[in-house]
């Protein structure tokens, strides 16, 4: 009865031991708050808020919305209305010859 009871402690220690938790990794981006400039390790150039590095075109894009392969580069800040005018006039010209 002794054993049993000793047994039964040694099985309660081990089993309420739990291993540690890792430390969930921080990356140095997530330290940055939205003011702060950052260095681009592929272009190897100062890199602004809110801006992304583009594979294709190899530079840095300042507020890059998206990569459009019709007009084979990246949306971004500087050429955003050719895109929007890109879209209203492929818009206007199918409506154009739907009539």
């Amino acid at each position: 009865l002794a054993a049993r009871a000793a047994n039964n402690d040694n099985a309660s220690s081990t089993n309420t031991t739990q291993q540690p938790q890792p430390i969930p990794r921080i990356h140095n981006w997530q330290l940055l708050t939205p003011t702060e400039w950052s260095y681009c390790r592929f272009s190897k150039q100062p890199k602004p808020p809110r801006s992304h590095y583009d594979h294709v075109t190899k530079s840095l894009v300042l507020n890059m919305d998206h990569y459009c392969p019709w007009m084979f580069n990246c949306v971004g800040y500087f050429n955003y209305r050719y895109f929007v005018n890109f879209l209203f006039f492929t818009t206007t010209g199918l409506f154009y010859g739907a009539m």
